[in-house]
């Protein structure tokens, strides 16, 4: 059997003959989301793609279309996702304006002085238990950190924001 035609294509089938069953095919586990590409001609006889999401139910057999994409103009890339919003690199994130090092057992943190404001410095276990933690009202911090051997977690609260760090330990 072929999966393809020009005007069809199967997703999955199953073959049964007297007590022997096999299954052929992309989408043999129900309930999975996948992808499935499409081509459609268009009145000048060129083919234009697209993609749909779908996911299918093994209590119904039925198949829900989650999100497709397509695109008239021939060889070009489809879009996806909103287009009405984007994101400018400048305004990422303030996270590439802190500085975090630890050496030593000393920790040290800068913070770019047109985004400074106070946070709370935090250290974590690996187990969750907060070994340190204080206020920060300075733009430059520096702190000897007297932890045991191991890996340990920064966290860094600044209003809304939380950033993550992992330093090791090892004296």
């Amino acid at each position: 059997m072929s999966f393809q035609g020009d005007h069809n294509q199967i997703i999955a089938y199953r073959e049964i003959f007297s007590t022997y069953i096999w299954d052929h095919g992309f989408w043999l586990d129900f309930d999975d989301e996948r992808y499935v590409c499409f081509k459609l001609k268009n009145a000048d006889g060129e083919y234009n793609y697209g993609w749909i999401r779908c996911q299918m139910n093994k209590e119904d057999v039925t198949l829900t279309i989650k999100d497709y994409g397509y695109e008239e103009q021939i060889n070009t890339a489809i879009l996806t996702g909103s287009k009405e919003s984007y994101v400018d690199i400048q305004n990422t994130d303030q996270q590439s304006n802190l500085f975090l090092t630890y050496q030593n057992s000393v920790l040290k943190i800068e913070m770019n002085a047109n985004y400074f404001q106070p946070y709370l410095l935090s250290v974590y276990a690996l187990n969750g238990n907060i070994i340190f933690q204080e206020n920060v009202v300075e733009q430059s911090y520096e702190k000897y950190m007297d932890l045991p051997v191991g890996l340990h977690l920064i966290k860094i609260q600044q209003g809304d924001k939380n950033y993550f760090y992992k330093i090791i330990d090892l004296n």
